[in-house]
């Protein structure tokens, strides 16, 4: 009798533990928006359903924090059957597909390095070689086609094979390059090392007006091309993101924080997230929506951080707020302590 008390008991304990673990409501309110079929499913201003190869990446991140292979390898099968023509060895991911086909065949390579980031966090966390094999497979191949050379900087990543790369002039987004991946990406192939702290100085570069900037446009000198539509905005809210939610320990992340400090002191003087800033006039404009208010969550001081957390909570999120949702995901996902990262860019997994 003892004994079939003990084990009702732990068997009890264990599925209260389950539960808990399991339990993230606003992840279970993103997948039953998004997720279907093994993809990522976002929608366009008419509507119109459509994956890319990003939705992918970030939905396998979150798994990974859910610890749920079955969902994790729904998700990697279809980038590697529909998105690389069935193998990660012949080609990088396409972007876009729609209607049961690939609609936009060039790479995003950032979504490339952040699913073999997610590969190889699989590999020790569900103790599958496997993935190792497939994530060495992409870098590969970043590195035969998303590779350019400045005369100035040297070897960058380019954020896809084709499009980024003309008339001597060199286009990079900073968002790009969140340092956990691309310290753990080095930590398998030190060529990626070198491309980091290279693409690092160029965002350096295009960071002095005290804002990210969605783009830089370098020539072979290294110098940044400055245009009438310099602005830091939408693409840019990624980079203070992957910057608060980056190990503390991580030397590059205390080198970058205070190249954003006019960001920084907007924010927390003003209690908004501006929604688009003008790098030429520092001029803001507009509010940025609770996606922008999340991503500034791990970066601002302690009143912001409150009253961007109530916003997160309160906020009821329909299917075309996709991109906002995976953000909120990101930031209220390290500030709840379900994950963190090691120096190296390692993935810890919480509660």
């Amino acid at each position: 009798m003892k004994n079939l008390i003990k084990y009702v008991f732990a068997f009890a304990l264990s599925a209260i533990t389950c539960a808990h673990a399991s339990t993230w409501e606003l992840y279970d309110s993103f997948m039953k928006l998004h997720y279907t079929d093994g993809k990522i499913v976002d929608f366009d201003e008419k509507g119109n359903p459509f994956t890319t190869s990003e939705g992918q990446s970030y939905a396998m991140f979150f798994a990974l924090v859910q610890k749920d292979k079955n969902r994790f390898d729904k998700l990697l099968n279809f980038v590697e059957k529909e998105l690389c023509e069935g193998s990660f060895e012949k080609k990088l991911p396409a972007w876009k597909w729609a209607g049961g086909k690939v609609v936009d065949s060039n790479n995003a390579t950032d979504s490339d390095m952040f699913i073999a980031y997610n590969l190889f966090n699989a590999a020790d966390i569900f103790n599958e070689q496997s993935y190792k094999t497939k994530a060495l497979a992409i870098l590969s191949n970043i590195k035969k086609n998303c590779i350019a050379k400045n005369n100035v900087l040297g070897s960058v990543i380019l954020p896809g094979t084709y499009g980024f790369n003309a008339n001597g002039e060199i286009k990079l987004n900073p968002s790009y390059f969140p340092p956990f991946v691309m310290q753990k990406l080095s930590s398998y192939d030190d060529d990626f090392k070198v491309y980091y702290q290279n693409v690092l100085n160029a965002i350096a570069r295009g960071s002095e007006a005290g804002f990210a900037p969605d783009w830089i446009v370098l020539n072979q000198d290294g110098n940044i091309l400055s245009s009438k539509a310099n602005f830091g905005s939408y693409e840019a809210i990624r980079v203070y993101l992957w910057l608060g939610i980056t190990a503390k320990t991580d030397p590059n992340r205390r080198l970058m924080i205070p190249l954003y400090q006019n960001m920084l002191k907007k924010v927390n003087n003003e209690h908004y997230v501006p929604e688009k800033v003008n790098l030429n006039t520092l001029e803001t404009t507009g509010k940025g929506n609770v996606g922008f208010e999340a991503s500034l969550i791990a970066l601002a001081d302690e009143k912001i951080k409150d009253l961007f957390r109530t916003r997160v909570k309160n906020h009821v999120f329909g299917k075309r707020e996709y991109y906002s949702h995976a953000l909120c995901l990101f930031a209220t996902g390290f500030d709840e302590h379900r994950y963190e990262f090691t120096q190296n860019g390692s993935l810890l997994l919480g509660k």
